[in-house]
């Protein structure tokens, strides 16, 4: 039984990106055998594209909510879209932070990744730009040996990292 999470990027505007990541996400967990949960923090971009692709295949979604007030890191017209998301969680595990900060974005990256058998990240390979970031969450999986799937949005391929 395999568990699986996600890291990555906020802004995934180009639709190029979109396509080729919905394709890549479909094809890659269609090969991994017996994924029984999948987590993710719902962020906006990778997160609630790799959330929308894990319900579509009928895997069960954990949601770990970085902090009380997360929903305030949302504009008005992505909340909607993130609690019809949160609707649909087997689970949902909030930490114990009051607000958003890097500190729980960070935390809640690293228990995605502590759960994760494997973590698929979509990065575009640079460093974070804040603590918590994308390459934060791959630096302490990798320092964990965690299997890591890299959806480079740059290349537009896919690769396995490894420490």
């Amino acid at each position: 039984m395999i568990s699986i999470g996600i890291t990555g990027h906020q802004n995934l505007n180009k639709h190029l990106v979109k396509g080729w990541l919905k394709k890549q996400l479909h094809a890659e967990i269609s090969v991994i055998p017996k994924i029984i949960c999948a987590y993710s923090s719902l962020a906006i971009g990778a997160d609630q594209l790799f959330a929308e692709v894990i319900l579509r295949n009928n895997i069960d979604l954990i949601a770990l909510i970085p902090c009380e007030d997360y929903i305030q890191t949302f504009r008005y017209g992505q909340q909607k879209k993130y609690r019809a998301i949160l609707e649909l969680c087997c689970t949902v595990e909030v930490l114990g932070y009051q607000r958003p900060s890097e500190q729980a974005f960070l935390r809640a990256g690293q228990i995605v990744a502590d759960r994760s058998d494997i973590l698929f990240a979509i990065w575009d390979g640079k460093p974070a730009k804040g603590t918590g970031g994308t390459a934060d969450i791959v630096e302490y999986a990798l320092g964990k040996g965690k299997r890591i799937l890299h959806f480079d949005i740059n290349a537009q391929k896919v690769n396995i990292l490894n420490h």
